[in-house]
């Protein structure tokens, strides 16, 4: 046969390549149409494996796929079904069987006393009469029964023994604060707030308090007496002086810290600083101890009894007074004793109390105690090292 450049024309290329194709069709034609011999034929056992046949050959199963999407979602939801549990379990909480009774010694109560000895330096040179001297100055917690034995004042006095001398010059019914920054017949009263009642003793300054007496329509005995005993008291030979005033002030929605002024009298913390450092600057001998007001309760509309944790007469809660005149006795280094926190408290205060303020005799004993256990904590220290 000849090569396709062996034709001479293209035609002639053309009808030999058709020919040859319908050449092929007759002859594939004629075998399909021929009988087959035995030879030729080949049968298949179903059941032999094919030897090349591998299970990749076989149609695959589609197998299933699972979203990352599903999967981020089934974390999601098992996290928020943890959270809420545990949640609910810390909402429950766990039962709490201990015994918080003061009778209990094994519950330590967390107080915020503030206890010092006396710098040394102040004692330097003085003789010790063998005599604690005492004054208690401030409102309800000592006026109450003045002359009753079981007056909180005279539990002290006795608490503290034979060599001891308590003087009681409390008044009821007065304030930590005054209402005005100088004295104003109109506000008769203020003479006998924290401040005047020192200014008084400390630099003789007695017309305050004489010009109140004067105004006042009636004086009662128990603030004449106070007011002749506070007049007659020789403080060169006065050891302590024990401050306390009650809730009155929060309960009268008294103002409680001018940052501006820290001795404004006006103001709670103002009034009980600028007392201090009167004190400490004319008589720096003397101890002067803070007793906090204990826990009160607030008055509601119809006079029921609220927690003075929760009521704010427009300047904060009780605590709010407490934590304020802890922060005075810091700064101002006296001692300071913690009526709030300690062993009475908001939990127990109605086994102390008469009404919703007024401590009744098994709070007087507790609050006698626990001053007589802070004056001894450091009582004969300041001495012993004033003389080395």
């Amino acid at each position: 046969m000849k090569k396709k450049w062996e034709y001479e024309k293209e035609e002639d290329f053309e009808d030999l390549f058709i020919d040859d194709i319908a050449e092929e069709d007759e002859n594939a034609e004629a075998d399909q149409n021929r009988p087959m011999e035995d030879d030729e034929l080949v049968f298949m056992d179903l059941n032999e494996e094919d030897e090349d046949y591998t299970e990749e050959d076989a149609p695959q199963k589609r197998r299933g796929k699972v979203s990352l999407h599903y999967i981020f979602l089934g974390a999601a939801v098992c996290i928020v079904i943890f959270a809420a549990v545990r949640l609910a379990i810390w909402n429950k909480g766990i039962k709490d069987d201990t015994d918080v009774s003061i009778s209990n010694p094994e519950y330590d109560i967390e107080s915020m006393d503030y206890i010092l000895p006396l710098n040394p330096q102040y004692l330097a040179g003085r003789e010790d009469d063998g005599i604690t001297t005492v004054v208690c100055l401030g409102n309800a917690p000592f006026a109450d029964d003045r002359n009753d034995e079981d007056n909180l004042a005279n539990l002290i006095e006795k608490e503290l023994g034979e060599n001891a001398k308590v003087y009681n010059c409390s008044v009821a019914d007065s304030y930590m604060t005054a209402m005005r920054p100088t004295y104003s017949d109109e506000h008769v009263f203020d003479a006998f707030s924290f401040y005047w009642l020192t200014a008084a003793f400390a630099v003789d300054n007695w017309q305050v308090v004489d010009s109140a007496l004067e105004a006042l329509p009636e004086v009662s005995a128990d603030l004449q007496e106070s007011m002749d005993l506070l007049r007659s008291i020789d403080f060169e030979q006065v050891d302590v002086i024990a401050i306390m005033y009650d809730a009155n002030d929060y309960l009268g929605g008294r103002k409680t810290i001018n940052t501006d002024n820290p001795t404004d009298i006006q103001f709670f913390t103002g009034a009980l600083a600028a007392g201090i450092q009167l004190i400490q600057q004319t008589y720096p001998h003397i101890r002067i101890m803070v007793m906090s007001p204990t826990y009160a309760y607030a008055l509601g509309e119809n006079g029921e009894y609220l927690s003075s944790d929760l009521t704010d007469y427009g300047v904060g809660p009780l605590a709010t007074y407490a934590m304020l005149e802890s922060n005075v006795c810091y700064e101002n280094s006296v001692s300071y004793i913690d009526n709030l926190y300690s062993e009475m408290n908001a939990n127990n205060a109605s086994e102390y109390l008469k009404d919703h303020i007024h401590l009744n005799d098994k709070g007087r004993k507790l609050l006698a105690r626990r001053f007589v256990e802070c004056l001894n904590l450091y009582k004969g220290v300041a001495a012993e090292n004033a003389d080395t």
